[in-house]
């Protein structure tokens, strides 16, 4: 998976919770994959222009989005407007990506990352004072406060 899409549906995991949302889904994953589709196609799909459509489907990878067309076409619906399809299509590829990133029981080997939450600025802070302090055992042998509170 390229770096663009683990980027794209890290922050698309992290702005909508979908993380949150698949541990209470996890028995109707049909049902996530369409709440996470309906989400994409009414925000952030919406508001990106075709040349960033365009730029999504083309980053997609071999095994990035692990669907049959069956499964894919079964969502997407066209009247005659190719511009709304092309938003449905990458609706519902970033929908499988972010399913199968988010997906508990991945085997191992598949080509997919697994979603890794990114730290709060408190947890970056307490990880920062622990290297200080023990930068100052180190050097001063001492137990110096790191920042006065």
């Amino acid at each position: 998976m390229r770096a663009y899409i683990v980027n794209l549906t890290d922050n698309l995991i992290g702005k909508h919770h979908f993380d949150k949302m698949a541990e209470t889904m996890a028995k109707d994953w049909g049902g996530f994959l369409n709440f996470v589709k309906m989400s994409l196609e009414t925000h952030d799909v919406r508001e990106m222009n075709p040349e960033t459509l365009g730029k999504i489907m083309c980053s997609f990878e071999v095994g990035d989005v692990l669907a049959n067309k069956e499964q894919l076409f079964q969502k997407i619906y066209f009247a005659g407007d190719c511009e709304a399809m092309l938003r449905d299509l990458v609706a519902v590829c970033l929908a499988f990506a972010i399913a199968d990133r988010l997906d508990p029981e991945a085997e191992f080997g598949t080509l997919v990352p697994p979603y890794r939450p990114r730290k709060t600025i408190p947890e970056l802070l307490a990880k920062m004072d622990k290297v200080v302090r023990r930068a100052n055992q180190e050097v001063f042998g001492d137990n110096r406060p790191v920042r006065k509170k």
